[in-house]
């Protein structure tokens, strides 16, 4: 055992005790910031290293996760690291979300804001979140995953800020936070 992987067989879940559940959480990120975002957990170890080169253990890993982040990795040095950490069997999941939806007066703003707008500043990279990264190549086989959902209740201040993190609009050349869409 590497001393990085935690395994926790104090609660034997639903199976019973005889399955083996080894748990251990890394949450590895290419800067320091969403490592200094992250929540203290004893069994969570927070790491700065991009995913090509985690610097985990090999064969460590039943299920490696990229989330919302696929599309900036180099895929030829992604998968050979993934093959690398993935014990036997392991599961690649990478997911990314769609934009969201509120209303149809409110979805046709955004609408505007996101493909007229900001539109030509969007980097590359965004249409593989736009394809709902099918397309882009993945290691083993395609598996098929629930449907998954992200509901939240906010108020117009929250929204507006969450519109304000796209990459794309900080790099208007006047970006603005007055500018209305």
């Amino acid at each position: 055992r590497h001393p990085e992987v935690e395994v926790n067989q104090d609660d034997p879940g639903p199976h019973g005790p005889e399955v083996d559940r080894r748990e251990f959480r890394h949450r590895r990120a290419p800067g320091q910031e969403p490592v200094a975002r992250g929540e203290p957990h004893p069994r969570v170890r927070y790491a700065v290293a991009p995913a090509e080169a985690t610097g985990l253990p090999d064969a460590c890993a039943d299920l490696v996760v990229a989330a919302q982040a696929l599309h900036w990795f180099d895929p030829a040095r992604l998968h050979p690291e993934v093959a690398r950490i993935g014990r036997p069997g392991a599961i690649f999941a990478a997911f990314t979300y769609d934009l969201c939806r509120v209303d149809p007066a409110v979805d046709a703003v955004v609408d505007r804001l996101y493909r007229g707008i900001l539109g030509p500043h969007w980097p590359p990279e965004r249409a593989h979140v736009d394809s709902g990264y099918r397309t882009l190549p993945f290691p083993g086989p395609e598996l098929e995953a629930p449907s998954l959902a992200i509901e939240e209740s906010w108020n117009l201040g929250r929204f507006v800020g969450y519109l304000g993190t796209w990459s794309a609009v900080s790099a208007l050349p006047s970006f603005s936070p007055s500018r209305k869409p």
